[in-house]
């Protein structure tokens, strides 16, 4: 049976925060320093007034664009804006 629950020591802690840190850092850097938003599943159904299970629909479609960890779904505001943007061209031309 896999524990995937794993209580972290201070070491451990500290490593994982730095970690989280650098990689923030090379995300702003690879958007020029622009303020990089990240929305969880939960922000997206409420920004877009959709439930999870379209929002799932939307994922497994290909229609909205996401980064995945573990069993989590985030999303950007360029994934956001991309999906909006595609949706209503849609619907302009059916």
């Amino acid at each position: 049976m896999n524990d995937y629950h794993k209580k972290f020591n201070d070491r451990e802690y500290e490593i994982l925060m730095a970690s989280i840190g650098c990689a923030t850092m090379s995300l702003r850097q690879m958007n020029e320093g622009e303020e990089l938003n990240i929305y969880t599943s939960e922000d997206v159904c409420k920004k877009l007034g959709v439930s999870e299970t379209l929002l799932s629909r939307y994922r497994n479609e290909r229609q909205l664009s996401y980064s995945k960890v573990g069993d989590k779904y985030f999303y950007t505001d360029e994934d956001i804006e991309n999906f909006i943007e595609n949706t209503s061209s849609k619907r302009l031309i059916d």
